[in-house]
């Protein structure tokens, strides 16, 4: 079928709308569509110092020190 539809996309001679209706069956036949993805998350509200307290958490652990 692809080879058919080749054929009938490459073909000079053949209708411009049969032409491209060809080539748009052959990409939707060949490549995968676009998939959606929903991200939920949930609200939560931090104080500055809870912030503060939360990155330097993380800094220690990706630098490797130990808290005190």
């Amino acid at each position: 079928m692809e080879e058919i539809l080749m054929d009938m996309a490459q073909d000079p001679k053949c209708d411009p709308d049969l032409r491209f209706k060809s080539a748009k069956t052959i990409l939707e036949l060949t490549l995968p569509k676009a998939a959606s993805i929903e991200v939920t998350m949930e609200e939560t509200k931090l104080t500055k110092d809870q912030i503060d307290a939360r990155l330097t958490e993380l800094l220690a652990k990706g630098l490797g020190v130990t808290q005190d």
